[in-house]
């Protein structure tokens, strides 16, 4: 059986510091705020340490809902037999395209979705994990995107996310980003759904396995379906 490609985080962080490919510098992967950048990257190096709990006999079929450009799928393709990115967004999903060719990956198919599909592409049960980080939050349809995420996971697939905890600290931090004119409006001001609300929501489909929490900003977890 063909190999993946091995991953290392830190080396593909330098890349895409250098890499010309992402241009907007609101960005927050590449953002001249440096603690909301280390804060991006954190976020994808503690879902990678979750992932790492998972037994790796299962690992065929990830998708990326909300991919954005790739960044996490990267990781996912060098686990993963296949990777599938989903967005609503076809130039960042160009951007992800250049960015997983330039890594070296093959492993893996960009899907164009419209913003308020109720049904994801894929067959019931067919997906060993779905990975959407920082995207529930900017979801209007939660109900029936948590219904399709537990109809296209296998009995023994796992969900893995991170979600804003919007806490006092998160607000502060978000408000001096936006002063110091960093961004160009505060970083939660299209959120629809609150973190406890998403939970909610979460527990009455999804269980959970492991959690951790990111400087009390994040609240990030892996999930197994009931």
């Amino acid at each position: 059986m063909k190999k993946n490609k091995k991953f290392s985080f830190n080396k593909f962080e330098n890349s895409i510091l250098n890499s010309k490919i992402i241009k907007p510098h609101n960005y927050i992967y590449i953002s001249d705020n440096l603690i909301k950048r280390y804060l991006a990257w954190k976020r994808l190096f503690l879902v990678s340490n979750l992932l790492e709990k998972i037994d790796s006999s299962n690992n065929n079929l990830a998708v990326d809902f909300g991919c954005q450009r790739g960044l996490l799928m990267a990781y996912l393709c060098s686990k993963y037999k296949k990777t599938i990115g989903v967005d609503i967004k076809k130039e960042v999903l160009n951007d992800a395209d250049k960015i997983l060719k330039k890594e070296g990956f093959n492993n893996y198919q960009l899907v164009k979705i419209d913003k308020y599909s109720k049904k994801l592409p894929f067959k019931d049960k067919s997906v060993d994990l779905i990975a959407c980080t920082d995207v529930l939050e900017h979801i209007d349809n939660l109900d029936e995107i948590l219904s399709d995420f537990k109809r296209i996971l296998k009995k023994t697939g796992y969900l893995v996310l991170s979600i804003p905890t919007e806490n006092l600290l998160y607000k502060l931090g978000n408000f001096i980003d936006y002063k110091l004119r960093f961004s160009k409006k505060t970083v939660d001001a299209d959120h629809i759904n609150k973190i406890n609300e998403i939970k909610t929501k979460l527990f009455s489909k999804f269980k959970i396995f492991k959690s951790k929490n990111l400087l009390f900003c994040f609240w990030i977890a892996l999930l197994k379906r009931k």
